[in-house]
């Protein structure tokens, strides 16, 4: 989480984003990847594949990278997913892929990816670092409010046994 001893954190480039997406969907849904760069969907844990963006979005260049890009809405969405997938859905269901420290992961990512871009309309303030969408308006074909959605999730969050200082603070 911290600049190597010659002073240097890892910056990606414009161009990984997407693979760091995209690996994150894969290990949601347990899905392998076809094709070139072809992984099994047991290659990846969820929760190491958290804890490698946490450890990306350390560095604020690479915050700054995904929210200016395209696929910055969408890692919110899917770094959103996990927390509601260890916060709202039945321990049984998730405790194989997620557990607290996995959803820390999460939870801090978002925090820190929350600094840049929060979509105005939706917050109803002006973000102090730039302008871009946090997170969809609405999810799903029912087009469920993104407000509702960010209210539940953190709340069942907040009342779960054993979430740390940090994860509060976020």
């Amino acid at each position: 989480n911290s600049p190597s001893k010659y002073g240097s954190t890892t910056t990606l480039g414009d161009h990984e984003t997407q693979t760091f997406v995209d690996l994150l969907s894969h290990c949601l849904q347990g899905r392998a990847k076809e094709g070139s760069g072809a992984y099994s969907a047991a290659t990846f844990s969820l929760k190491g594949v958290l804890h490698v963006i946490k450890c990306i979005m350390f560095e604020p260049r690479n915050r700054k990278l995904f929210a200016s890009s395209s696929n910055g809405s969408r890692l919110n969405t899917l770094l959103l997913k996990a927390v509601a997938r260890y916060s709202v859905l039945d321990k049984e269901i998730t405790e194989a892929t997620m557990d607290a420290e996995a959803a820390e992961h999460a939870v801090v990512s978002i925090y820190w990816m929350s600094l840049y871009g929060l979509d105005e309309s939706v917050i109803r303030f002006s973000s102090p670092l730039g302008r871009g969408t946090f997170l969809p308006s609405s999810f799903g074909s029912q087009y469920t409010e993104a407000k509702s959605v960010l209210a539940k999730t953190f709340t069942a969050y907040a009342e779960k046994d054993g979430i740390t200082p940090r994860s509060q603070h976020a």
